[in-house]
């Protein structure tokens, strides 16, 4: 469904007149469905992009897209390989000295802040990786345009908008409708979530082999 069609289920739930309702604005709508939208990826992670990121020689930090939620997987362009993400922790127990490594590709990848991850060893050269990352998405800004997120849960934003409007002077009988389409909208959201976990998994299968591939230390079964 495009915003605009949400937006006319939510108005038909109201039992207002389309497309111009009384108690409320089309424009206050349209930001009801925006914000179950931004909650939707936020609580899920089941909007992703795959991006490619410009690294340069010898720099273990790496800062992250401005719309990154989470990672969900690294690769190196060159080689094709995968980078696997561990913790920093894992990779200061490798290796004390990793600020000062550098190798033709990294072989991991670490959060560092919400903003920046560390590469272990770094590019000896400028070169390229690609990252797939669950992202928050742009608000909505036409009618005409569809969220991105699968089609049989935006269902979800209809239940969320029509919630966000009954609680405006809500109380009593009202209040409990809101709290009804809440529960309608949530019931959405976790099978989405759902989703979204097992799409991660075949993702990382593609490219590693396993679904949930773990590094191992160097020593281990020596």
């Amino acid at each position: 469904m495009t915003r605009g069609e949400i937006r006319a289920r939510i108005i038909t739930a109201l039992h207002e007149a389309s497309p111009s309702p009384v108690r409320w604005t089309a424009d206050e709508i349209n930001r009801f469905i925006d914000d179950g939208y931004q909650e939707m990826a936020r609580e899920t992670g089941a909007i992703s992009e795959t991006v490619t990121l410009a690294v340069q020689a010898q720099t273990p930090y790496l800062d992250l897209p401005a719309n990154c939620l989470y990672p969900i997987m690294w690769r190196d362009l060159t080689s094709g390989l995968p980078i696997d993400q561990v913790s920093l922790d894992w990779i200061e127990s490798e290796d004390q000295h990793w600020m000062r490594r550098a190798a033709s590709r990294p072989d991991y990848v670490a959060p560092f802040d919400l903003r920046t991850a560390i590469l272990f060893p770094t590019y000896n050269v400028a070169s390229n990786l690609e990252l797939t990352q669950a992202i928050i998405p742009a608000a909505i800004t036409s009618d005409a345009t569809e969220p991105l997120l699968p089609a049989n849960y935006h269902r979800g934003l209809v239940f969320y908008g029509h919630y966000r409007a009954l609680l405006k002077d809500a109380k009593g009988l009202r209040l409990g409708r809101a709290l009804r389409q809440l529960g309608f909208y949530r019931e959405v959201r976790s099978g989405l979530g759902d989703w979204a976990g097992g799409r991660h998994a075949e993702l990382l299968k593609a490219i590693s082999g396993t679904p949930l591939r773990t590094p191992t230390h160097s020593f281990e079964g020596a």
